[in-house]
Order: structure tokens, then C-alpha cells, then sequence
């Protein structure tokens, strides 16, 4: 299958798992299924490749768009409309609008502590495994930010600090999650040993090869593409156990997160081709 054929397939899949009301919605857990969480992430990479693919999303960002915009809070968005606000659901959202509200940039603001790391949620006092910074939402938090904050303001340079001497996830099984957000932010990621386990995993990896210039086979995850255009989720997602309880693992069932990332990693790769067959930069 070629490139573009696959990022067709996929960007046709997303668009068709679109809920009426314009959210995508995934990863069935005790809060219920994600939906501004996973509706600003798919709908970000959803743009990304409908600017060289060739089926129409208009109708689908508009519809993604008013949804984030329908359900903000004035403290930012949550996993679901249930949930409280959450830094890194408030990130995607913010890198997801095309015109987002400075309020909202200051809510993410809150979410940031004096060491420079972001708690992901606002409520657990002190001592409550959900507590501290988690390296995984503080990177995310501070891409969002970027947008809004000069390179010299304490709180990036904060949060750049504390992020750079991270390498554990707190939300995610896989540590590539956090290589290629290191690698966004223009910091240098220990590189995993272990070879990807996951079309998830492959994408991550893919994305991270291709923005810092280093060899990025594509071939064996365009071949895991599913009929319909997805790629298989895999348990991923970490919900850390609290009171005692175990820690439980959960996959997007739905297969739109694993699809958007693939997706994302791709789309990279395909306009990094065309940009070279036109003779430009890079």
C-alpha cells in the first residue's frame, strides 16, 4: 500500500467514527469513555493530514471544534464532561483550537508547581498518589504554552528544567510517549532499547525518528493497517491504583487514539516527502 492510500484510509476511518455531536470518543474506563480528552488530540491530527489528503474534513474539524467549544469550562476541559479539568486534556484542547481563549491558557497555568513540573489534576491533596508532577502532562502542558508565553518566562524555563531530568510516565506503559514529546520540546530523550510492541508504540517512534533526522522505517506499520483503515489499539493507558487498589491498564478500543498517532507519525512522513520532491528545505 502506498503512503498516501494509508493516510487516506486512516484520516477516512477517524472521520467516520465521529459522534454526532462532533466528539470522538475512546478508552472505556471507571469515569466513563474519554471524550474532550480524545476529541482534541484526534481532531488535531485529523487537520494535520487533511492538508495533503484527499477526502474533505471541513464538516468534521467545524463539528470537533464547536464540541471543544461547547464544553469549556472556565478551568479548561476535562477527560469527560464528568470529569474536572485536567492539564493535559486543557493542553490538547488548546493546541486543537484554531483560536483558543487566553483564560484558558491561564487555567493551564495553574496546573504548573513551584519545582516547574504540572500536576495533571487540581483536587488530590497532598500525598495522594495523583498528587505530584507527572512528566508525561508536564511536557504536553508546556508545548501548549509555548503558544502564549515568551521563551524567557519563569514558567517555561521552569518547566523545561524539571521536564529535561524526567524519564517516567505516569499515565503511560510505553516510555516512547515521553521520547517524542522530549524531542517536540527540543530536549534529547535516552532512547528506548526495546524494539516497539504496538502499532502505538511503532508511531511514536516514527514520529521521534523523523524529527530528529535519524532512520525511520515505514513500511511494516502501514502493513498493520486494518481493513477499515485503523490500526489496532493495544492496553496502553495506566490508571494508577489509589487506597490500595492495583494499577489497571486500558486500550482505545475504538482504536482512534492509536489511529490519530499513527496517523500523526505518517502525515509528517508524507509531507517531509512532498516538500523534497518540490525542491524545498529539509
Amino acid at each position: 500500500m502506498k503512503l498516501a492510500d494509508a493516510i487516506d484510509g486512516g484520516l477516512r476511518f477517524l472521520l467516520s467514527r465521529q459522534d454526532a455531536d462532533g466528539a470522538w470518543r475512546d478508552f472505556p474506563m471507571p469515569p466513563g469513555l474519554a471524550c474532550c480528552w480524545t476529541t482534541a488530540y484526534v481532531l488535531s491530527r485529523v487537520r494535520e493530514a487533511a492538508a495533503i489528503a484527499a477526502c474533505d474534513a471541513r464538516a468534521a474539524l467545524d463539528d470537533g471544534v464547536a464540541h471543544l467549544r461547547r464544553h469549556a469550562r472556565a478551568d479548561g476541559w476535562g477527560f469527560n464532561l464528568d470529569c474536572p479539568p485536567d492539564a493535559d486534556s486543557t493542553a490538547h484542547a488548546l493546541m486543537a483550537l484554531p483560536c483558543p481563549e487566553a483564560k484558558h491558557a491561564a487555567a493551564l497555568a495553574r496546573f504548573f508547581l513551584p519545582e516547574g513540573g504540572a500536576r495533571t489534576y487540581l483536587w488530590p491533596p497532598s500525598g495522594h498518589p495523583w498528587s505530584g508532577p507527572h512528566a508525561d502532562v508536564t511536557a504536553t502542558a508546556l508545548r501548549a504554552l509555548r503558544a502564549w508565553l515568551r521563551d524567557d518566562h519563569a514558567l517555561l524555563r521552569a518547566g523545561l528544567a524539571w521536564r529535561s531530568a524526567q524519564d517516567a510516565a505516569f499515565w503511560w506503559t510505553t516510555p516512547r510517549y515521553l521520547e517524542l514529546e522530549k524531542v517536540r520540546l527540543g530536549l534529547t530523550p535516552a532512547p528506548s532499547s526495546a524494539g516497539p510492541t504496538s502499532a502505538f508504540e511503532a508511531a511514536l517512534a516514527l514520529e521521534c525518528a523523523l524529527l530528529t533526522g535519524a532512520e525511520a522505517p515505514f513500511e511494516a506499520l502501514i502493513g498493520r493497517q486494518l481493513s477499515d483503515g485503523s490500526w489496532e489499539g493495544a492496553a496502553t493507558l495506566r490508571l494508577p491504583g489509589v487506597n490500595g487498589a492495583k494499577t489497571r491498564l486500558y486500550a482505545d478500543q475504538e482504536r482512534l487514539f492509536t489511529t490519530a498517532t499513527v496517523l500523526s507519525a505518517l502525515t509528517r512522513l508524507r509531507t517531509r516527502s512532498l516538500v523534497s520532491a518540490s525542491g524545498g528545505p529539509g
